[in-house]
């Protein structure tokens, strides 16, 4: 955070003069005090000192033997009291328990009780883990809010400030499978069974809570099931009792990915789970669908090799794409990969999953092909042009209709025409001085770049200048405003047959792909058919579960007992030898990659836009969310935080979509989240199309509240988005967010919920007019 002096001279923004994010003046707040009584913060200082005598960069140290965060696992399953309420150990006895109190042996009992609590303290507080991904969610039908708090999930019915998280009307607590205590954790090798990401999103017709633990185990529950539970045994208000023996809801999915698990993504339409681990891998569930007309059908022309079922490879593919049975589907990454924080799944022209977009921690992405067989995957490299140091952390793909139309380059990437930066020798559009633009930003923007490389580059050019010498062309040339016709050329539908691009088909009776043969079967050639592995029932009514790695069309024997973890690690490293891979510059232009579809993915503190349409700029924009240090005597001696520095926490690794607003919220474990919007215009800069690009609308928390100091200091461990609940007649136990029969009123207000390491929690109402007339007045 800068000093107020810093604050005071941040250069006023030009009006946009377009129709924005509109984000309500007032931030919700719930202190950690108005959650947990007094003293909680003194509490939680000492328990974040005591977490910092060995904290270091966690996630993509794997090398790590011991972990150096200080959690242990709380052995008894009970997690509620007497009276139903969550149990809440004080530092003093989460200490006890995890044998840390050596270093504190000078201390008599009184003393050491007055300094940590005992665990029936009012200033009790549930532990967070730090150094994951998401650890909240909001659902999209419910009032309901989850918090993972290690290995536990705290089901909340949000309300209004200041009272925005009640007492919990639930707590899950998944326990782990047999395998995850085969393959140990990560970040805590002595408590592994810990949440690392979550998410809500739609399996089907049904809403679901995903999961994802540091010893490779991933759980969901569906959300119905949750209400129907909290509507069977209510409390009185919130806080009084409940069923202690009660049962509990039970999990509909719980795997194990063998390895640290943390990227997650939901298909609806095609059902699917998709999970990246450290195992430099992606596994996809695949969940059985009723049997389709036609899904027997084999090509008249099959010259694909006889593989380890002892089928032919398209025989296999036809059998996998058909959905009679469950699939667990393996994707490898090549030698070259690295661990996977997040994934998203690529579309065919009917809606269908196609493809994972997986990146991993070097910024790579990688896309996996999931129903062909014996099809490589194809990276998308790192742009190095200017980069800091790189670290991938999030991505995202989107489709045209994600793009939100413009009338203006100004409009569209939130800068003027004259300050977006093409650095010599790139077609990347470098949109950093859109900074100086976003309104209520709490940073000083030329104070915050002189601690970055090429600082003067983007002061320079805002100020009327070109920071990249006289080979850089300096101006902008723009197309007329557009048309009817501009967008259906944006969207791919009219370009010249030179640049088009074919959709990948994935439909149940896909025709021979058009790739070369030695290229497409090239992975599985040479291999030894293993009559262990045979697929045997393809005609039994009732198929089982199996396992396939459609690289190498190999099918693991299901019968066959777990490896240890050495040696399941020998295996996996010795399989990600023999994957290929293929740039994507090096694909032919007609195949494989829709071109009306563009990767966001996100570092250390930069955003990059691709589009797989070639003739389209990238787009970057750096320094979104940076790190900034207090000043000296800025931070009051109970606002102590988790090593709070540049390394650990600048990683932009939170991202939300909200195809309702065209918004992307990012965030980052420094405190702050980015509103960006994305956008499509048939300007050109440079002599080349823009055709899709993002603009950021704002950064939260504003100026006027970093200045108040609404945010503490310490990590931001989770952020959640969600519809507000629907004004009508309220009934008690109503949980849904839209009941049967209420209309909404005027713009939809979402509610962005932002829960720091310290349990403080700020609340953002947000929304978008259906015209630039329309205002925001319903909150």
């Amino acid at each position: 955070m800068m000093n107020d002096v810093g604050m005071e001279t941040t250069q006023q923004p030009v009006e946009a003069g377009y129709e924005e994010v509109h984000v309500h003046p007032v931030c919700h707040v719930q202190t950690p005090e108005n959650r947990f009584g007094p003293g909680i913060r003194e509490s939680f200082a000492a328990h974040v000192n005591i977490l910092n005598m060995g904290a270091v960069d966690d996630f993509d140290d794997e090398d790590d033997e011991d972990s150096d965060e200080m959690d242990a696992e709380d052995e008894d399953d009970n997690d509620t009291d007497d009276d139903g309420e969550p149990v809440y150990l004080s530092l003093g006895a989460w200490l006890l328990g995890a044998g840390m109190t050596a270093g504190l042996s000078e201390l008599d009992g009184p003393a050491f009780s007055s300094l940590f609590g005992d665990a029936n303290a009012a200033n009790a507080f549930p532990q967070t883990s730090t150094g994951r991904c998401n650890l909240t969610a909001l659902s999209q039908r419910y009032n309901l809010y989850f918090a993972a708090y290690q290995d536990k999930i705290h089901v909340y019915q949000p309300q209004r400030a200041p009272r925005i998280l009640p007492p919990p009307c639930l707590v899950l607590h998944p326990g782990p499978t047999m395998l995850a205590r085969l393959y140990p954790g990560e970040l805590d090798r002595r408590f592994s069974h810990q949440i690392n990401n979550m998410i809500v999103g739609n399996l089907g017709n049904l809403e679901i809570v995903l999961f994802a633990f540091d010893d490779g185990d991933v759980g969901a529950y569906y959300t119905h099931t949750l209400v129907h539970w909290i509507k069977t045994f209510p409390k009185q208000d919130g806080t009084g009792p409940s069923p202690r023996h009660s049962p509990r809801p039970k999990m509909f999915f719980h795997e194990n990915v063998s390895l640290s698990a943390w990227g997650l993504a939901i298909h609806q339409q095609s059902c699917l789970i998709a999970v990246g681990s450290n195992r430099h891998e992606v596994t996809v569930f695949a969940f059985a669908l009723p049997r389709q007309e036609g899904v027997d059908a084999v090509d008249e022309k099959d010259e694909s090799p006889e593989i380890w079922t002892g089928q032919t490879a398209l025989q296999l593919q036809k059998h996998l794409q058909s959905r009679t049975r469950t699939w667990k589907i393996t994707l490898p990454l090549a030698t070259s990969g690295h661990n996977i924080p997040s994934l998203s799944f690529l579309d065919d022209e009917h809606g269908n999953a196609d493809k994972v977009a997986a990146i991993d921690i070097w910024g790579v992405v990688w896309l996996l092909d999931i129903w062909k067989i014996g099809t490589e995957p194809i990276t998308v490299p790192v742009t190095l042009d200017m980069n800091r140091y790189v670290r991938g952390w999030s991505v995202m793909v989107f489709p045209d209709s994600a793009f939100k139309p413009t009338k203006s380059l100004r409009e569209a990437l939130g800068v003027p025409g004259k300050e977006i930066i093409l650095p010599p020798k790139s077609s990347l559009l470098d949109i950093t001085c859109g900074l100086y633009y976003v309104k209520d930003l709490a940073v000083n923007v030329n104070e915050m770049l002189r601690s970055r490389p090429y600082s003067n580059l983007y002061e320079r050019t805002h100020q009327g200048g070109f920071g990249f010498g006289k080979d850089t062309p300096s101006y902008v040339e723009e197309s007329n405003p557009p048309s009817s016709s501009d967008w259906e050329s944006v969207s791919g539908d009219s370009d010249s047959d030179e640049d088009s691009s074919l959709n990948p088909n994935m439909t149940v009776n896909s025709s021979v792909d058009s790739t070369p043969f030695d290229q497409r079967w090239g992975q599985i050639l040479g291999k030894t058919n293993s009559r262990s592995s045979q697929i045997k029932d393809f005609s039994d009514e009732v198929q089982l579960r199996r396992e396939i790695i459609p690289v190498f069309g190999e099918t693991p024997d299901p019968g066959k007992p777990p490896l240890l973890n050495t040696a399941y690690s020998r295996m996996c490293a010795e399989r990600q030898k023999k994957v290929g891979m293929t740039k994507v510059d090096d694909i032919e232009p007609h195949r494989e990659l829709p071109k009306d579809y563009c990767i966001m993915r996100t570092s250390a503190a930069d955003v990059e836009l691709v589009p797989f349409d070639r003739k389209a700029r990238r787009l970057t924009f750096k320094h979104i969310l940076t790190f900034l240090q207090p000043q000296p005597g800025q931070v009051p001696l109970h606002h102590a935080f988790h090593t709070y520095s540049q390394m650990r926490t600048e990683r932009v690794h939170l991202m939300l979509h909200v195809p309702e607003l065209f918004l992307v919220v990012l965030g980052s474990e420094v405190g702050r989240v980015a509103l960006v919007t994305l956008t499509k215009t048939s300007k050109s800069v440079y002599g080349a199309p823009v055709r899709r690009g993002f603009r950021v609308d704002c950064v939260l928390p504003r100026r006027a509240e970093e200045q108040k100091r609404m945010r503490p200091f310490c990590g931001l461990v989770g952020m959640a988005i969600s519809p507000e609940p629907a004004q009508g007649p309220k009934t008690k136990g109503q949980l849904e967010l839209c009941p049967p029969g209420v209309t909404r009123r005027g713009p939809v207000v979402y509610r962005l919920i932002l829960h720091y390491a310290d349990h403080t929690i700020l609340m953002y109402d947000l929304a978008r007019g259906r015209d630039e007339e329309d205002e925001l007045v319903i909150f």
